[in-house]
Parts: C-alpha cells; sequence; structure tokens
C-alpha cells in the first residue's frame, strides 16, 4: 500500500528526526522518503496535531482465543489494539488450553499473520499454568516464545520461581510474574483500607504485593537472571525497585494504566467494571507510582486488557469478575494521568522501546528504506470515548462517556492502514 503523511510531528528519540515536521511517503509498506513538500496520488493523510511513532507494544494482553471466544478473538484484539496504537502485542499464555507447548506458539503465530498487529507469545512457566511442573522452556523458546509467566496467575511456588530464573539466566530468557497474589486474602475484591471497611467488601492488603515484589528481586539478584515484576500498584513497592535498580538487577517493573490516573475512590459506586486486578489503591499510591514512571523507577505501562463478557460482569459487586478491557484507551488515559509531569519523548519510550528492551525485541526504525511500523496520533487533541468506539467483543470499560487530552488515530503495519 501506498501512503503518504503530511506535516506530522515525529516522536523518535535519539533521532535527528525527534520533534520536527515532516511528511513521510511509503510505498508498498516501506518508508520511501522522509522530508518536506512531498507529493503523491496515494492516500494522502493531514491533520492538525498529527504526531507519528515507531509502533507501541502491550505486554500481558489478555487475548481470549482459544477457549474463551466469546469474550475476545483474535480478530477483535487486534483491530483493538491497532485502534490503539499497538502494532504489537506479547499476550499472556491464559487461554483455553493454556499456551504451555510448542503446538499452542505455532498456533497463535499462524492466527495472527494476517493481523493488524504482530504477536510474540508469552508461554507458561509452568505447565498448564497451576504454578507446580515447570513447562518445556526451552521448547517453547525454541518455538517462539519471548518469556515465560503464569500470566493472571501469580507465582505463590518459590522453588519454581527459583528454578525457573535459574534455567532463564541461561538461555537469557525473561520470567514475568505479577505482583499481587491473593493467597493472602483469597476472597479480596478491592484495596484494603477506608473505602473497604466503608462498603463492607474484603480487601487486598498492599503487603502482598511487597512480599511478592522483595520475593521476585531477592531471587533474581541470587540467580543473576532476568525478571519483569508486572502490574505494580502499592507505593511500598516502589524503594524494593528503586534499590534493585541502584544495585544494576535485571529487574523492570510496569504499572496498569487505570493505577496511574484512579484510585479506590471508583469503587464507592459499586460499578464492576472498576473491579479490576491489582484493585485500584488510594492517592499516595498512585502519586508514588507516578514519581517511579517519571523517575524510571517503573518502566512499561500496559493496557491490563482482560476482557469479561457481560453475564461476568452484570452481577452483585463481590461477585463479579476482575478485568477491564484497555487497549483502545491506554494512551488518552496515560495523557491525562501524566499531563505535563512526562513529556511525550519519555510516554513514546515506555509504550514503544521499553516493552521490546525487555523483550529483547529489535524496536522499529522509523527511517528512510525501513518497513513502516508507525502509530498515528494526536497527543492535545480531546477525544471522548464512547460504546461505538470499542472494537473488543466484551464492552467491561469503567471509562465510557469520558473526555481525555490525546487521540489515538491508528496505526500503519504490514503494509495497511489501520484507522
Amino acid at each position: 500500500m501506498d501512503l503518504l503523511i503530511k506535516k506530522a510531528t515525529i516522536i523518535h528519540p535519539n533521532s535527528k528526526l525527534n520533534r520536527k515536521v515532516r511528511d513521510i511517503k511509503i510505498k508498498d509498506g516501506i518508508i520511501e522518503k522522509i522530508g518536506r513538500g512531498l507529493t503523491s496520488r496515494a492516500k494522502v493523510i493531514e491533520m492538525s496535531d498529527l504526531h507519528v511513532s515507531v509502533g507501541w507494544m502491550d505486554i500481558g494482553t489478555q487475548i481470549g482465543e482459544p477457549g474463551y471466544e466469546f469474550r475476545e478473538t483474535i480478530r477483535s484484539v487486534s483491530k483493538a489494539a491497532a485502534l490503539g496504537g499497538f502494532t504489537a502485542i506479547a499476550p499472556f499464555p491464559n487461554t483455553l488450553p493454556v499456551v504451555d507447548n510448542k503446538a499452542d506458539i505455532g498456533y497463535l503465530k499462524e492466527r495472527f499473520t494476517s493481523r493488524p498487529v504482530s504477536v510474540f507469545p508469552i508461554a507458561a512457566v509452568s505447565v498448564g499454568a497451576q504454578g507446580k511442573e515447570m513447562a518445556e522452556l526451552l521448547d517453547l523458546a525454541r518455538a517462539g516464545a519471548v518469556a515465560f509467566s503464569d500470566g493472571c496467575h501469580a507465582i505463590d511456588n518459590d522453588k519454581l520461581i527459583l528454578l525457573a530464573l535459574q534455567y532463564l539466566k541461561r538461555m537469557e530468557g525473561l520470567l514475568i510474574d505479577n505482583a499481587s497474589g491473593v493467597s493472602i486474602a483469597p476472597s479480596a475484591t478491592i484495596n484494603e483500607g477506608k473505602v473497604s471497611a466503608m462498603l463492607g467488601l474484603k480487601g487486598l492488603p498492599a503487603v502482598s504485593e511487597q512480599i511478592r515484589v522483595y520475593r521476585n528481586i531477592a531471587l533474581t539478584e541470587y540467580t543473576e537472571s532476568r525478571c519483569l515484576i508486572h502490574n505494580i500498584s502499592s507505593s511500598h513497592s516502589i524503594p524494593l525497585l528503586r534499590k534493585a535498580k541502584q544495585k544494576g538487577l535485571d529487574v523492570y517493573a510496569s504499572v496498569p494504566v487505570l493505577n496511574l490516573a484512579y484510585t479506590e475512590e471508583e469503587n464507592k459506586h459499586f460499578d464492576t467494571n472498576w473491579k479490576v486486578f491489582p484493585p485500584l489503591r488510594t492517592g499516595r499510591d498512585r502519586a508514588s507510582l507516578l514519581q517511579a514512571l517519571q523517575s524510571g523507577i517503573i518502566d512499561i505501562v500496559v493496557s491490563n486488557h482482560v476482557p469479561v463478557e457481560i453475564e461476568g460482569k452484570a452481577v452483585e459487586f463481590p461477585y463479579a469478575d476482575f478485568g477491564a478491557i484497555g487497549l483502545q484507551t491506554l494512551f488518552p488515559v496515560l495523557r491525562k494521568a501524566t499531563k505535563s509531569k512526562v513529556p511525550l519523548d519519555d510516554l513514546i519510550s515506555i509504550l514503544a522501546y521499553n516493552p521490546r528492551k525487555a523483550l529483547g525485541l529489535r524496536v522499529p526504525l522509523l527511517e528512510e528504506g525501513s518497513p513502516a511500523e508507525i502509530t498515528l496520533f494526536r497527543p492535545n487533541s480531546h477525544w471522548i470515548f464512547e460504546e461505538k468506539h470499542i472494537a473488543s467483543l466484551s464492552k467491561n470499560s469503567p471509562l465510557i462517556g469520558q473526555t481525555f487530552p490525546g487521540h489515538v488515530l491508528g496505526t500503519f503495519h504490514k503494509n495497511n492502514l489501520h484507522l
């Protein structure tokens, strides 16, 4: 496909083109020319506040298919990702069956071939993601797994974590473990604090995350391996991560975008779409997470995209499933949360560069002669998120009707425009 993007501000940190306003001419999926005053008979995109960057990547997306197609299919999650600005996703293995063998990796790679996003599968650490017997990590890596995690199931088995980290060190692989687990409070529904006490709901204490973060950092240091601690939500985790960074450990951290912008106060309305995991915590936690993101202690912001069918949400709050969709709203919510505190260049690094660095993947180039893998967005334009915009099969978003200071147009990837 041929395309001409006119007068776009290029956000490409560490490039001489960064912050330059240029035309980008794409021919047959390759960036043919970057300059001024370019012309073409191809499709032209030109509008105010138009910005472009290399394509963004989301880690830990829940994709539904196979097994949970009533929540999300590969087709619907691909469309949602593209409309959210993502050219790549690294989905968690929590499908049915769990992605814990070569055949499952091959299935995902084949099914995403014709879709507008590239897939980089995360395989299960343990057989069936049950936290007991370690999966065949080497075979899974050879089949194309880019990292290993039991996904939404935090791993309670310390021995399994130790063995996996030791094994992955030899492979230069990455272990991803969820920062929060429910073993300390199995029936918890929201953050433990004033709001949970007022509503009479069982709360999940922040100490549950603190313990897990400490363990994962300690075992990563002991094994000299690599670990991504996923979905940080508590201020208590930040000093532990800071110390790990100061020691030079190969430890990364991610945060769900909703935890950067909202607090447990949202749960006062008993809207089950605000029942997410990890839970929304206090204003102090939110402020600490933002500061940690600004200082580089937290490397990655994730959508925490968990589609849930209406039957899983249209029940009383304690019985509702955890989760909210988030691919299409990550950037607008991130802009709302960070405002002027985090420069746009840094946000693009957080969305496009850092996830790939953690996974050991090549970052796309935005230069002449390179395949076009581009996100198009309007960071200063206000956008109202409406239900009609939702591409996911599930509509479980608490953000419908809200206005955000940032609008993603879509992507150009795999020689096609996806708007």
